[in-house]
C-alpha cells in the first residue's frame, strides 16, 4: 500500500505539469474508467470494507 501511495504521489507532480488541456485528457479517462468499471469498484471496494 505505501509503494502505491509514493506511486500516486510522484504521478501527481508530473500531471502538474502538463498543459491543461492534456490533464483535462488524463481526467477524462480516469472518469470513463471509473464509470465502465463501477460494478467491479464497488464489488472489490465492499470486499476490503468486510475484511477489516
Amino acid at each position: 500500500m505505501v509503494e502505491v501511495l509514493k506511486k500516486a504521489k510522484k504521478i501527481s507532480y508530473e500531471l502538474a505539469l502538463l498543459q491543461s488541456d492534456v490533464k483535462n485528457k488524463v481526467l477524462m479517462s480516469c472518469a470513463e474508467f471509473i464509470l465502465k468499471n463501477t460494478d467491479e469498484i464497488l464489488i472489490a471496494n465492499n470486499l476490503d470494507i468486510t475484511t477489516f
